[in-house]
Order: C-alpha cells, then structure tokens, then sequence
C-alpha cells in the first residue's frame, strides 16, 4: 500500500489555489497543476483533484459559497458603463469560472438514442 504525503498533497493544493488566482484566466487548469507539482499524467484529469475532500475544502475556504453566490447576485446585475445595459460577457465569464474551480458544474449528459439491429436473410 502506497502511504501518501498530504502535507505535500495541501502544499500542492494551496500552490494550485494561489497560481489559479494569479493566471487562471491565462492557462488551462492542467498546465496550472503542472506549475503547482502535480505530475502530467494526474494533471490531465483535473476533475479527480476538483472531486477530492481536501480540495473542496480549501475551494470552500478560498472561494466559500457565500462568497460566490454574492458575487453571482451582483454579476447577474452588473451594468454596461457605457450602454447601462446589462453586461454578458461579464456575467458569464465570472461566473463560469467560479463554479469550473469549485467544481460545481454537473458532469456531462451523453444521451443514446434505441439502436435497433435487424438481421436480414
């Protein structure tokens, strides 16, 4: 049985967390993790780290649900300086990012339709 260091696996975490805020809007999240320590192989499935305890716990710490559902409210009403309009682009982006890093997001539906074979003879 492999042991695993968590101090290492938080400071990794913590890493992650910091670079997120500082480039997260530059780089995918795999290169990120990649920059933090994580090694290749674990950092092309970032939705294994999103789904483990530690991470929600630090995302929760760093971006709690109060915090991200405020900002949400404003967002969803954020104006256009210029028009007075309502801002999209804004609203969207901010909050697509938010929920991507909390792993929020639901997983993917693939729906398949009936196949029906016939045997012709």
């Amino acid at each position: 049985m492999i042991r695993r260091d968590k101090s290492k696996d938080l400071l990794r975490q913590k890493n992650l967390a910091k670079l997120i805020g500082e480039k997260g809007r530059k780089m995918p999240m795999g290169k990120l993790m990649i920059e933090a320590g994580y090694k290749k192989g674990y950092a092309q499935h970032p939705k294994q780290l999103k789904k483990t305890k530690n991470w929600q716990e630090l995302m929760e710490q760093y971006i709690p649900d109060s915090l991200l559902a405020e900002k949400h409210q404003a967002l969803l009403n954020k104006k256009d300086k210029k028009t007075g309009e309502i801002d999209d682009d804004a609203v969207a982006k901010g909050l697509d990012m938010g929920y991507k890093v909390k792993g929020k997001y639901a997983p993917d539906k693939h729906e398949f339709g009936e196949i029906v074979v016939r045997h012709i003879r």
